[in-house]
């Protein structure tokens, strides 16, 4: 069965028609139409939680997700989508800390352990001769 085929038979099966139905229009056995159906949970959904569910939520392309509900298409979505959307993150594991360096005060994230605020402050602390 090709992609253009799942598609069509998410499509039908959540507008309501029946496993024979699309048997006959496709030309596919019904019981492979019913065992698609089944591994994929389309015995009783509606087309518009298909819709939602089977969309990317930054590129707004179709997903052929396969048994795991997916929300993007691509890892490269995925990260474009988290780094326009970083205020959606809970970041509960923020750090108020001081650099060792220049004395700074500055967040650090998941990291309670570090001692610079950056790579420039942790090199001229490290290998500055003054």
């Amino acid at each position: 069965m090709v992609t253009e085929e799942k598609i069509k038979i998410r499509k039908m099966r959540c507008k309501g028609e029946s496993y024979a139905r699309i048997a006959e229009i496709l030309r596919i056995s019904a019981n492979t139409i019913k065992s698609f159906c089944r591994r994929n949970n389309l015995q009783n959904t509606k087309f518009e939680d298909y819709e939602m569910k089977n969309i990317c939520k930054n590129c707004k392309a179709s997903i052929d997700s396969g048994r795991k509900n997916k929300k993007f298409c691509s890892d490269g979505c995925r990260l474009n989508w988290w780094n326009k959307n970083s205020d959606k993150l809970r970041k509960v594991a923020i750090y108020s800390l001081k650099c060792a360096n220049c004395g700074i005060a500055f967040e650090s994230y998941g990291n309670k352990n570090r001692k610079f605020c950056s790579r420039s402050c942790y090199f001229n602390y490290r290998f500055d001769s003054s």
